[in-house]
């Protein structure tokens, strides 16, 4: 009687450890929680002055980041979005189009509809831009790229 007695403790007593141990693992993480937590840290890992550029009456400011395995690459093209980004705060031509598709088909009974809608919009910047310099650049290694962030800047005097 002792030892059932001891047995039934011991299976009790590994049934809670186990119960226990297994409520302590960490639940696994979610593709969809991965993917949140690289754009938190992509996010913090950026210049404070990428996510908000200066500000000022006499100047116009506008930011660029690219990410290229090659380093004269990678600068150029961030400088280069961010002119592009300068000439569409000074004019920008916008044009938009929807198209909207309903198509029915099949045989007596058996019809189906499919519906599709399409939206194009496309904007265009076609200024010269003279006198902009890159005012801050930073530069960052992530496995064999390097990723560029630059801030230019434009005088309005």
């Amino acid at each position: 009687m002792n030892l059932r007695k001891s047995m039934s403790l011991a299976v009790l007593v590994t049934i809670l450890l186990a119960f226990a141990l297994s409520s302590c693992k960490s639940k696994p993480e979610t593709a969809e929680g991965k993917k949140e937590a690289e754009i938190r840290e992509v996010i913090s890992d950026m210049p404070k002055w990428f996510l908000n550029p200066p500000q000022s009456k006499d100047a116009l400011y506008a930011v660029g980041f690219s990410k290229k395995t090659n380093l004269q690459m990678a600068l150029t093209s961030a400088a280069d979005w961010a002119r592009q980004e300068l000439a569409r705060v000074i004019k920008v031509k916008v044009s938009t189009m929807t198209k909207q598709f309903l198509e029915e088909g099949g045989v007596s009974n058996a019809t189906q509809a499919i519906e599709f809608s399409q939206v194009v919009s496309k904007s265009i910047a076609d200024n010269t831009i003279s006198g902009s310099k890159i005012e801050q650049q930073e530069i960052k290694a992530q496995g064999d790229k390097y990723l560029a962030y630059v801030l230019v800047k434009l005088s309005l005097s």
